[in-house]
């Protein structure tokens, strides 16, 4: 929209009374999404939170299940060392709450442990679903409320 907007006042056409009207029932729709989702999440803040914890548990088991595969490991190397404390320090950074910096240090010890093809920690079919559980995780951690005002920011009209 802004985009839209930004090109009209560099070309500078007439903007016909139909496009305005089309802007601002935009305008109204975008707040009325903005309000209702605000609404919804305001209304069930304990689903929130069995919802952070469902992602947590399950992103804790496969973890731990990835620590008993590297630990059934004959030989210790420096990789299986290193790959074993960065699975660890994941482990730590979900058992708290679900903030941004500790769900950025998850995933980042997670790219480390992954990052080491011999010792392999997940196998190929739970690293996608890890994945998708730490954006998830990410998501809920950034705050839906600003997220979504992010998206529903309106302040171009406002010229």
């Amino acid at each position: 929209m802004r985009l839209i907007l930004n090109l009209h006042l560099a070309i500078q056409p007439v903007i016909s009374k139909a496009t305005v009207i089309a802007i601002f029932h935009t305008f109204e729709l975008i707040k009325t999404i903005e309000f209702n989702v605000e609404r919804q999440v305001n209304q069930s803040p304990q689903s929130w939170i069995y919802f952070q914890q469902q992602l947590r548990r399950t992103a804790q088991e496969m973890i731990s299940s990835a620590k008993k595969t590297l630990a059934s490991e004959k030989r210790p190397t420096s990789r299986l060392t290193t790959v074993f404390s960065s699975l660890l320090l994941a482990e730590r950074m979900l058992r708290g709450s679900c903030t941004k910096a500790r769900v950025s240090v998850a995933r980042l010890s997670l790219a480390i442990a992954c990052g080491f093809n011999q010792p392999q920690a997940f196998r190929d079919e739970d690293f996608p679903l890890l994945a998708n559980i730490l954006q998830k995780m990410e998501l809920v951690a950034y705050g839906i409320f600003r997220r979504m005002r992010n998206l529903a920011d309106c302040e171009l009209f406002y010229w």
